[in-house]
């Protein structure tokens, strides 16, 4: 079979392949700032891909259709290079910074393509999702989750902090602040599960709104002195990051809603 990706791929740089290694690295990019991303080898080598949902697809049309023992090879029959699928992420993400090609690290086998012929006539598959569109639902996905997860760590960090709040505020303030860390990461999950790219956006709105509000009653929180500004420090920083990401995921998305 042929390399695989798609969505809820391993995306951890240490032990990611190269489709959830780049996504990564160019979304962090975007999201830092950073003036260039530095990948590894020469670009060079070139691999076939195959998207998750084809390959299940596969499997499914050779318990159904194949009954023998010889092997077949399962891809879609496209040979890409790296330094093109690196070009392609690149417009995808939205990356405006230097690529630079680190050839100390090794190039790996220098091509990797399958003859898929018999996957076509013997269980009648062919691949479905092209490349580009497979690595557009991904780098959602890979958003969406990066975003998700440090909302939800944000919440994490808010419920600590309120534990030393007085227990007059228990219904007030600390209530306010639980409520509006616990409405970021849930407006994210429910925009997520919409149909449409405009609904999508107007939770994300609104989970940007949660989280001005959340920024604004921290420094309330700070001016009463129920927090330093050493305590509430991590937490407003959680809280920046988490807005610039929010930024970059609502412009992927509004270009994908105008790109239709």
């Amino acid at each position: 079979m042929a390399n695989l990706y798609g969505p809820d791929d391993n995306f951890d740089l240490e032990d990611s392949h190269v489709i959830a290694a780049m996504i990564h690295k160019y979304v962090a990019a975007v999201e830092n700032g950073d003036p260039q991303v530095t990948l590894w080898g020469t670009g060079e080598p070139s691999r076939e891909f195959l998207y998750v949902d084809d390959a299940a697809r596969a499997l499914l049309l050779a318990a159904e259709r194949y009954d023998s023992s010889d092997p077949v090879n399962i891809g879609n029959g496209v040979e890409t290079k790296i330094r093109d699928l690196a070009e392609t992420i690149s417009a995808l993400v939205g990356v405006e910074g230097e690529k630079v090609w680190d050839t100390s690290q090794p190039d790996g086998q220098p091509k990797r393509y399958l003859d898929v012929s018999a996957a076509r006539e013997r269980i009648g598959f062919e691949a479905e999702v092209d490349l580009r569109s497979g690595l557009e639902r991904t780098i959602k996905s890979f958003r969406d989750l990066r975003v998700w997860q440090l909302a939800m760590d944000l919440v994490e960090g808010v419920y600590k902090l309120t534990r030393s709040f007085p227990k007059y505020e228990t219904y007030g303030l600390s209530s306010q602040i639980q409520r509006a860390a616990v409405s970021v990461p849930s407006n994210i999950a429910e925009g997520h599960t919409r149909e449409h790219t405009k609904e999508y956006l107007h939770h994300l709105s609104m989970a940007q709104a949660s989280l001005a509000e959340l920024d604004t009653q921290l420094e309330l929180a700070c001016r009463l002195n129920y927090l330093t500004v050493v305590q509430v420090g991590p937490t407003s920083e959680q809280v920046l990051s988490l807005g610039r990401q929010m930024y970059a995921l609502r412009n992927a998305l509004l270009k994908r809603l105008t790109s239709k």
